[in-house]
């Protein structure tokens, strides 16, 4: 019976560890996709926009 509950402890570690490398994967991933769209809002924040140029009058 012993080793069972040994059997047990040692796969619930596992599971453990397994699930704990998966998240931190997870959180590292969002991390990454959220510097990246904040450099891109960066980005499009100094360069001009289109939008805010004035428009050309179609008549001379």
């Amino acid at each position: 019976m012993l080793t069972i509950a040994i059997a047990y402890q040692v796969a619930l570690r596992e599971r453990t560890e397994r699930q704990l490398r998966d998240s931190q994967r997870s959180e590292d991933a969002i991390r990454a996709v959220n510097e990246e769209l904040e450099a891109r809002v960066s980005a499009a924040r100094r360069k001009p926009s289109k939008a805010a140029k004035p428009l050309k009058s179609p008549m001379p």
